[in-house]
């Protein structure tokens, strides 16, 4: 699958995960909740046992990153400090484990996976979603979509609009497939370039409001 295939498969899935929030204000915690442990209790027995579950694995991973990223949008004071800290921490935790587990990759020195064969049963099965297609193999972690869950709930409980919701993913996904043709490697760490695209979403809110407030006195 070329990059540019995966960028707007990437920005797909960043505009599902802005509107989840709304899709689903009306469930309760405890119901997500819920949700959060049968998809654990379950992604673990494939895990212990080796299961072949694939593709369906893909849909414990979403639903275990959608309940979990609602959870924690939820759990966070809907002011701009404490996700502020919460997004510095994972970016880097993201940062060092992909420091740990070998670094960036250049893009000539990997071997694509092969888009016919199902993937192995593991424990790495369940911390991604993989979608093997005619054109390659896309892949995805469970924290980036949790991210990406867990900023848009945060904009919904600060009475933001999709569109700041949204800008996140999209930015983000932006900047980090340009960082990847720009110096031709791969395995960016997701998560730093999230939190710069929600720091423009921040700029975006608060220019707009100003402007509002502006324009309010101007009629005045």
């Amino acid at each position: 699958m070329s990059a540019v295939e995966q960028l707007i498969l990437s920005l797909v899935l960043a505009l599902a995960c802005a509107a989840l929030p709304w899709l689903t204000r009306q469930l309760r915690s405890r119901l997500l909740a819920f949700g959060l442990m049968a998809g654990l209790g379950l992604s673990v027995l494939g895990s212990v046992f080796a299961l072949p579950l694939y593709p369906w694995s893909n849909l414990l991973v979403v639903l275990i990153a959608v309940t979990g990223g609602l959870l924690l949008g939820r759990s966070i004071p809907p002011r701009f400090r404490p996700m502020l800290i919460l997004l510095v921490l994972l970016s880097v935790l993201d940062a060092a484990q992909i420091a740990l587990t070998g670094g960036l990759v250049p893009l000539s020195s990997s071997s694509p996976a092969s888009s016919s064969s199902a993937p192995s049963p593991g424990p790495l099965l369940y911390l991604n979603v993989l979608l093997l297609l005619p054109t390659g193999h896309y892949l995805l972690g469970i924290f980036d979509l949790l991210v990406l869950t867990t900023v848009a709930e945060h904009w919904r409980r600060r009475g933001g609009a999709y569109l700041l919701a949204a800008l996140p993913g999209l930015v983000g996904f932006l900047l980090a497939y340009g960082a990847l043709w720009l110096t031709n490697l791969g395995s960016w760490p997701l998560i730093p370039f999230f939190t710069a695209g929600w720091l423009c979403s921040e700029t975006v809110a608060r220019l707009s409001g100003a402007y509002l407030s502006a324009t309010v006195r101007a009629r005045r």
